[in-house]
């Protein structure tokens, strides 16, 4: 009798370590190579500028792209670090191609896109609808973190069910993602972004790392199949065909002749206007107001002389592409 209690206890137990295995220590081996191979690419498009930031203060602002998808990138003004651009962009490059995605959802208009700080009151890093926030020694995994907040916040806002979707995903999956994890369901959705963010770029390697016979993403889609698949939706979102995604793709300014170009892209048969702005607030006025798209590419381009415009004194000028 004495042993078969004992028995029972030690299946229980086991019981308990295979229910609460951990994500985060399962793709483990996948964190020293991660964004070795990446592709992502990140051209700046136009910048500095001196800017007010959301946390107050000022920092210079850059505008960049991916090839897909526009974003801002703002560093604080602060004599308590030195973080370079060019560091910066080589975070922004280890990540995959679709996580850039939540870099484009934070800058919009009056946001700073990713910003750093040199304090966030003790935090390594904020993310939400409308900002991703880091220090300095933030690397390109919390990045992937953080754009799960953001991708979750955008998400819910489309779709308010997200969070007892997630809640219900937890529930059936029945794995811990990290102990971090553990305390919230948005604290588990966020770094189970970070580690679909592992294993997609794991499955990308040249040599791709096999579990049991299993890619990276496949082994994760195995362990946890709901989470999987309700981040895939947030992450990879359906297209709109009646209002698809367009932006500036090109900006070329010739400070010699004050000739500026802008390139984006567009649809054969629509008509585009093109706005601009000092301070991205109040949009003053246009360049030309009926463009019409390139008939036999996906791009139209457009060039202007800022001088006879009475523009080429201006410190800074942002412009927007509008489909009429």
């Amino acid at each position: 009798m004495k042993m078969k209690i004992i028995g029972a206890i030690i299946l229980s137990l086991l019981a308990v370590t295979q229910s609460r295995a951990d994500l985060n220590g399962h793709f483990s081996s996948l964190y020293s190579a991660f964004g070795d191979h990446s592709t992502t690419d990140v051209t700046i498009l136009s910048g500095p500028y001196d800017d007010p930031l959301g946390r107050g203060g000022t920092g210079d602002q850059w505008t960049a792209t991916d090839g897909v998808y526009q974003f801002k990138m703002s560093i604080e003004h602060s004599s308590e670090f030195n973080l370079s651009i060019d560091t910066l962009i080589g975070r922004i490059e280890e990540l995959p191609g679709p996580y850039i995605r939540a870099l484009a959802e934070v800058s919009d208009p009056n946001e700073d896109g990713i910003a750093i700080y040199y304090d966030l009151g003790g935090a390594a890093a904020h993310g939400g609808k409308s900002y991703i926030n880091m220090i300095p020694g933030a690397g390109s995994l919390i990045i992937a973190h953080e754009a799960g907040h953001t991708l979750e916040q955008v998400a819910t806002q489309d779709d308010p069910t997200i969070p007892l979707q997630w809640q219900a995903a937890i529930a059936s999956d029945n794995i811990s993602v990290s102990g971090y994890g553990n305390g919230s369901w948005w604290e588990d959705a966020a770094e189970f972004s970070k580690i679909y963010a592992l294993c997609l770029d794991g499955s990308q390697r040249p040599i791709v790392p096999m579990f049991g016979g299993l890619t990276p993403l496949e082994e994760l889609h195995r362990l946890s199949p709901e989470r999987f698949d309700l981040w895939e939706s947030m992450l990879y979102p359906a297209p709109e065909p009646s209002n698809p995604r367009f932006q500036i793709t090109a900006i070329d300014y010739s400070p010699t002749d004050n000739m500026l170009t802008l390139t984006w892209d567009s649809i054969p048969g629509e008509v585009y206007a093109i706005n601009y702005s000092s301070d991205l607030v109040s949009w003053e006025g246009n360049l030309d107001d009926a463009i019409d798209a390139a008939s036999d590419a996906a791009e139209t381009s457009r060039s202007f002389d800022l001088a006879s415009l009475g523009l080429e004194n201006r410190e800074k000028l942002f412009f927007r592409v509008e489909k009429q």
